[in-house]
């Protein structure tokens, strides 16, 4: 079980680099793109995050007024089915929180990072692991 689980710690981040690394040149891209070709590309780019979020236990979905609403499954291995979810959007250039269930102690913190460094994944890490903990200690 410990080598599975090394394995599966492993995966989970070299898939993660492969996002970040796609995210990155996906930046560059859409730079030098067209409004259509723009479009096209984020929805090409939202299948193949749909696709990674059953692997990884993250389903993220833009909601109709512009945010982004991610839904964090797989916290636990005995409550593999709990879900915790959070909502943040971008205003005037600058990320904010809309919900977080359950709520995160630190988030102001968190959304500053966030802001300062635009490391979208590595927030996505970070409430993750925090979700994992509060999960873990409702058990």
């Amino acid at each position: 079980i410990k080598q599975e689980a090394a394995q599966l710690k492993q995966s989970r981040q070299e898939t993660n680099r492969n996002v970040e690394a796609s995210n990155e040149r996906l930046r560059h891209e859409m730079a030098q793109m067209s409004g259509c070709e723009a479009d096209r590309k984020i929805k090409e780019l939202e299948h193949q995050l749909g696709k990674l979020g059953n692997i990884l236990g993250l389903d993220i979905i833009r909601s109709t007024h512009g945010s982004l609403i991610l839904t964090f499954s797989n916290l636990d291995r005995v409550n593999p089915d709990k879900l915790c979810t959070l909502e943040i959007k971008v205003v005037n250039r600058v990320w904010e929180l809309v919900h977080s269930n359950p709520t995160i102690v630190n988030m102001d913190e968190l959304m500053r990072t966030l802001n300062e460094t635009n490391n979208l994944s590595g927030f996505v890490s970070s409430v993750r692991r925090i979700f994992a903990k509060l999960v873990k200690q409702e058990a």
